[in-house]
């Protein structure tokens, strides 16, 4: 709880941008990297992630597009739990005027697909975090379904091995990269 009430000040403190540059990029990464020193249990990191997860959510619900806004899916493709970066991903194309569709994590490609032609977006953003050997087909499957005329933009840790597996898909580095697309 004290944590959801820091977090909520800091977002309401200051401009959302600025939030999650100084406040939640930050501290996702200070919380992977105490996870990953073994000086936080796994039931702390996910409790605080989801925290944030729940916040950033927030967030985005908070943003309303411009009128007549490009249309953006955000989420994650089947097997990929982790959501926070499609999160982050999300808040930063709502405030650059994004109409942003947000579907959470661990979709098949042919609903995305499917959301994405139907509420006629421009583009599909996804985090990638992991690698499964069925990932490279589920991206296929989702360029063949949506055609190429929209664009499939890939962010996450993983984000670099699927673009050598598949043809015309854009790797994002970060966030700061994808506001500038």
């Amino acid at each position: 709880g004290a944590l959801r009430v820091i977090l909520t000040h800091a977002l309401f403190s200051r401009a959302p941008e600025r939030f999650t540059a100084e406040i939640a990029t930050p501290f996702m990464h200070a919380l992977g990297d105490l996870w990953e020193r073994g000086e936080l249990s796994p039931a702390h990191e996910h409790a605080a992630s989801e925290v944030m997860r729940r916040l950033m959510h927030d967030m985005l619900g908070m943003l309303p597009p411009p009128e007549g806004a490009p249309r953006l899916v955000v989420g994650t493709l089947s097997g990929q739990r982790h959501e926070i970066g499609a999160l982050f991903a999300a808040s930063a194309a709502a405030l650059d005027g994004w109409r942003v569709t947000y579907l959470g994590s661990d979709l098949p490609a042919p609903d995305i697909a499917r959301v994405a032609i139907d509420v006629g977006a421009s583009a599909i953003a996804l985090s990638i975090t992991t690698v499964s050997p069925g990932l490279p087909d589920e991206l296929s499957l989702l360029r063949k379904r949506v055609g190429s005329a929209m664009s499939i933009l890939v962010g996450g840790q993983q984000a670099e091995a699927m673009a050598s597996a598949v043809r015309q898909i854009d790797v994002v580095r970060d966030v700061d990269a994808f506001r500038g697309m």
